[in-house]
């Protein structure tokens, strides 16, 4: 297990880096508990939309946002939903239900690193904190073999 504190900011780079951000999501930015972006949509008419998302929670390997929202957006849940569908969210591991967006981290992450599952996630004053597990052990850590047990040593012998 191990625990890890990433600013929204280095979050997002790594999100960048690795291509997992879609396309069409551009100028995201934290505000408190809030994170902003402004996502563009191919009408011609409406060439962008801003929005905030809010962090709900984690579960089962999910991460869930739901969509910060207001009587101009609940009026047009429509329009959300086909820039929502031009995202194909699936392709990078999410799928929503509005207002809710949900992303197996998970599969994400397996494409990244072999033998690593986010077991827990939290998002306090514009700080991501993952706690990781190995998926195939799921007791206490202090069932794990250490390198100094007996003939179990990964440090090359002096």
């Amino acid at each position: 297990m191990a625990k890890i504190v990433l600013s929204a900011d280095e979050l997002l780079d790594i999100l960048h880096a690795n291509e997992l951000i879609p396309d069409q999501v551009t100028e995201i930015d934290t505000e408190g508990e809030e994170i902003k972006l402004k996502v563009k949509t191919s009408w011609p008419v409406l060439k962008s939309v801003r929005v905030s998302v809010r962090f709900a929670g984690f579960e089962d390997g999910h991460i869930a946002f739901e969509l910060v929202t207001n009587r101009l957006i609940d009026t047009f849940d429509w329009l959300v939903e086909k820039m929502v569908d031009s995202l194909r969210l699936s392709e990078h591991g999410g799928r929503w239900e509005y207002p809710a967006l949900y992303v197996d981290v998970n599969r994400i992450v397996r494409g990244w690193i072999r033998g690593v599952d986010i077991d827990d996630m939290t998002f306090a004053d514009g700080h991501f904190c993952i706690t990781t597990k190995h998926p195939s052990r799921r007791n206490s850590s202090a069932d794990a073999m250490s390198d100094t047990d007996a003939g179990t040593s990964c440090l090359p012998s002096l």
